[in-house]
């Protein structure tokens, strides 16, 4: 049986899941005899994750397919997260507040005001087209999806309006997520978020806030990198859980940190399938559910664009230009071309 503090732990990592990734979140528990239960993580990617004990429970050729498949995907953290007051500050200040509506403004303040837990995310970085970026960035719901379809989640989101998504964690936990700001370098989402058990006399209430920054730029070679990192705060409505929260933030802001890499990890996934693997990438669209018609064709258009101008650079890299003296026959010289003298 989980205990009422592992029930609030899971409540607290649950939110963080949910603000982090806008999506799948599962237990770090221990049962009420102090022994730690498995603990997979918030995102688990099969083949992707290796095994370090709490992530994926996989071994033997699995785990081996897994490290090889994590080195060549090469998503690399470059600075580890924070939680410190210098770090706080720094975040609240970095909020694009005059560009919220004033309900938004208002929403924000009260976050920052009861701010229970608040965490730097690690910088990541990776190779990938900002467009595959951009596109699921702004598709929460696809990528939700999308993990269904690879059964590695069992969540729920639906777009219930232009920048508003209900989701379902399938655990007992619900929520809201709302998009206030979004623009290529940074994006601001809120979740208004609840965890229901039989354990507890009433749900557990949090309010998170997301504010991811992201760089784009090109390495020495000419391809597409991204460099992202995220602030995150949440304000949990309950003394007694917040207490709780607070004993076990370096657990949860570990599995944060650990969700936020694994997040990456999909997209890099997303972005080598659209470069080298459109038929997969068709597959799965017409295997969505839960989205807004369209999505599937916006997938599959986006997946074409992709694919067409990697093949295009793969070309250019395997086969030289030839230069166009190389192609023209050699021209004789004006001489020669004269009739001769009589």
């Amino acid at each position: 049986m989980i205990s009422v503090r592992s029930a609030c732990a899971r409540a607290v990592v649950c939110m963080l899941g949910m603000v982090t990734a806008l999506g799948n979140a599962s237990a770090v528990a221990e049962d009420v005899r102090g022994r730690r239960a498995e603990s997979p993580s918030l995102f688990p990617l099969p083949v992707v994750v290796p095994r370090d004990g709490s992530i994926l429970q996989i071994n033997g050729e699995q785990a081996a397919r897994a490290r090889d498949a994590r080195q060549r995907l090469q998503v690399h953290v470059a600075e580890k997260g924070s939680s410190s007051r210098e770090e706080l500050a720094a975040a609240i200040d970095r909020l694009p507040l005059a560009s919220l509506s004033e309900g938004h403004r208002h929403q924000v303040r009260q976050i920052l005001d009861e701010v229970s837990l608040f965490r730097r995310l690690p910088v990541i970085t990776c190779q990938a087209d900002p467009r595959v970026y951009a596109y699921f960035a702004d598709n929460p719901d696809v990528a939700v999806s999308i993990w269904r379809v690879m059964g590695i989640s069992e969540m729920e989101m639906r777009q219930v309006s232009r920048w508003e998504y209900e989701s379902d964690l399938k655990d007992g936990t619900v929520g809201l997520v709302t998009v206030l700001h979004s623009s290529p370098e940074l994006r601001v989402a809120m979740c208004e978020g609840e965890f229901k058990s039989p354990l507890l006399t009433r749900p557990i209430r949090s309010t998170g806030l997301l504010a991811v920054q992201t760089k784009f730029w090109k390495d020495a070679s000419g391809r597409d990198q991204v460099t992202h990192q995220a602030d995150m705060f949440v304000a949990i409505h309950s003394d007694a859980v917040e207490t709780v929260a607070r004993l076990i933030s370096p657990v949860s802001f570990r599995m944060a940190d650990r969700n936020f890499e694994e997040v990456t990890l999909f997209l890099r996934m997303m972005d080598e399938a659209m470069t080298r693997r459109p038929g997969w990438m068709e597959q799965t669209a017409g295997n969505l559910e839960g989205v807004l018609p369209g999505r599937d064709a916006e997938l599959l258009e986006l997946t074409a664009e992709v694919y067409s101008d990697a093949s295009v650079r793969r070309m250019q890299v395997t086969v030289p230009p030839v230069p166009i003296e190389n192609e023209r026959p050699p021209l004789r010289s004006a001489s020669r071309l004269s009739p001769p003298a009589r």
